[in-house]
């Protein structure tokens, strides 16, 4: 979903696509048995520090998740109600990381707009300062 913005389409109906077909997956699960599923919403994309950073705003904008998630949501209530016995239930992980966002002290997050750009190094959750990031756990 996140590089979506680079095609020509109707991103409500290409989102739709997408989680039809991430659906086509829960359907292979729920033959093997299983019957209860959780599918998170996504993340507030068009916060990253990357789509912050664009000149031309973000992409995937606020608008596009919300699209993407309205989907899931969608197909979510329909394949409960297509399938007898079972459950899925959705978490509304934009709205929640939204409030994160905006209410960053709550949580001990002090760097809401950056990264550590040494996120990657083997020794980077012991001495973060070694690369000149702050601790990990104030980045959000």
């Amino acid at each position: 979903m996140g590089d979506s913005d680079m095609y020509n389409v109707s991103f409500p109906v290409f989102y739709d696509e997408l989680v039809t077909t991430m659906f086509q997956s829960v359907e292979q699960i729920y033959d093997l048995g299983y019957s209860e599923f959780l599918v998170m919403k996504l993340p507030p994309l068009d916060r990253t520090p990357p789509n912050l950073s664009r000149a031309a705003g973000p992409l995937p904008n606020a608008t596009m998740v919300e699209w993407y998630g309205d989907a899931l949501a969608r197909h979510a209530v329909a394949f409960e109600q297509s399938h007898e016995g079972s459950e899925v239930m959705v978490f509304e992980t934009t709205t929640f990381l939204n409030y994160v966002l905006d209410n960053p002290a709550e949580y001990g997050i002090t760097n809401t707009t950056g990264y550590c750009a040494a996120y990657d190094q083997p020794d980077i959750d012991t001495d973060p300062g070694m690369y000149g990031c702050l601790p990990l756990d104030q980045y959000l």
